[in-house]
């Protein structure tokens, strides 16, 4: 599947919401993933959690370019 539209890591995506997240460095191949954020952060720069929805156990740290499935 193409997205067209991805949101910039520093705009905070909502909780408990399906996102898919685009892994990996620009000009690179990235790696799409389907995920959930599963928490607020207690301090705004720091390091988003996202559960993934495909692969029970998985979870991804950090901040990356986001869309909505």
């Amino acid at each position: 599947m193409t997205y067209e539209h991805w949101n910039n890591p520093g705009m905070l995506p909502p909780v408990g919401c399906p996102l898919v997240i685009r892994v990996g460095q620009r000009p690179g191949p990235a790696i799409i993933l389907k995920v959930e954020r599963t928490r607020h952060l207690v301090d705004r720069n720091g390091q988003m959690e996202y559960r993934s929805l495909r692969v029970p156990g998985a979870v991804y740290h950090g901040r990356f370019e986001w869309t909505y499935p």
